[in-house]
Parts: structure tokens; C-alpha cells; sequence
């Protein structure tokens, strides 16, 4: 991507969690405020369709439900082994979602609560 002259990335700051390589905190959601997207791609640590989307780590759970208020559309990429998986917080609700893409080991009642929910489910 480095070296793809069309790529534009920009970094936020804040702390850098080594464990999945993202930053989180005050720096980054205070510039993150900044920005509005049409898309945001995000994954998450566990998912229940009836809760919401959970992340291990508060400050990371802020700034996912952060960026999602400032896209206009939001898509969740997450594995079927993360559904009934809890962590410790939730980070947002699926109502915030409008695409889940996911695999097809999904099972097919939690694919039917989405779909009642109004989001889009892709197995790719």
C-alpha cells in the first residue's frame, strides 16, 4: 500500500495497541472527529446478533462506535467462529450496520435475525 501512489492514508495518533495494531484513545478519537468517510470497515472481538458487536478493550470499543457515527455507511467483516463470542464491552449495536460480510459457516438463525433487522448479509 506504501507504495501505491493512488493510496492516501492518513494516521490518527494515540496509543498503539500492539496486540491488533490499531490506536485508541483520546488523541485519536479527538482527531478522528475530524473526518466523515462514506464507508467504514471495521471488525470486531465478538458478536451476538440480539446485543450488538463487543471489543476487548473500552477505549477501542469508543472510537469503532466513533468512526461509525462519522461514515455513512458501516460494514462489519466478521467470521462465523466470532458470533456468540462476548468480550468485555460492547462497542455498538447492529442497528448501526448496514452490510455484515461474513462466511458461510454462519448459521442460518443468526443470518435470518439480521436480515429482520434490515442489514445486508454477504457470504463471501
Amino acid at each position: 500500500m506504501l507504495t501505491n501512489e493512488s493510496a492516501e492514508i492518513f494516521l490518527l495518533g494515540g496509543e498503539l495497541l500492539s496486540e491488533t495494531f490499531t490506536v485508541t484513545g483520546p488523541d485519536a478519537e479527538y482527531n478522528l472527529k475530524k473526518y466523515y468517510v462514506d464507508k467504514c470497515i471495521l471488525g470486531v472481538t465478538g458478536a451476538d446478533a440480539d446485543i450488538g458487536c463487543y471489543a476487548a478493550i473500552p477505549t477501542e470499543a469508543s472510537l469503532k462506535n466513533l468512526m461509525i457515527d462519522h461514515a455513512r455507511e458501516s460494514i462489519l467483516l466478521v467470521d462465523s467462529s466470532k458470533f456468540d463470542r462476548k468480550a468485555f464491552c460492547v462497542a455498538f449495536p447492529f442497528d448501526k450496520i448496514s452490510t455484515v460480510v461474513t462466511d458461510s459457516q454462519i448459521r442460518p438463525d443468526i443470518v435470518e435475525k439480521l436480515t429482520n433487522k434490515g442489514i445486508k448479509v454477504v457470504i463471501a
